[in-house]
């Protein structure tokens, strides 16, 4: 994985948090898997708590303009969180 900003979001019952992250370390693999760091006080950790997981989204680099607007909380308006469209996904 490389080095960027990341944006992990999680989805419980309509309520939706998101976070920059600037470093997704890889524990291992096989299996793969990244380990992401989240505050217990913060708004995405509750939610993707009780949902039981979150998405990561990889941004490139003509997008940091997009990941600036999730450093502050972000704000749900239809089909938009902090003004950027989305959809959610399976899990």
């Amino acid at each position: 994985i490389p080095y960027g900003i990341y944006l992990i979001t999680a989805e419980r019952g309509g309520e939706i948090a998101t976070a920059s992250v600037n470093e997704l370390p890889r524990p291992a693999f096989a299996p793969p898997l990244v380990a992401v760091g989240v505050k217990i006080n913060s708004g995405i950790y509750g939610i993707a708590k009780e949902a039981s997981g979150f998405a990561l989204n990889m941004l490139g680099k003509g997008q940091k303009v997009l990941a600036f607007g999730f450093f502050k909380s972000a704000t749900l308006e239809g089909n938009k969180v902090s003004g950027e469209p989305f959809h959610a996904g399976s899990t």
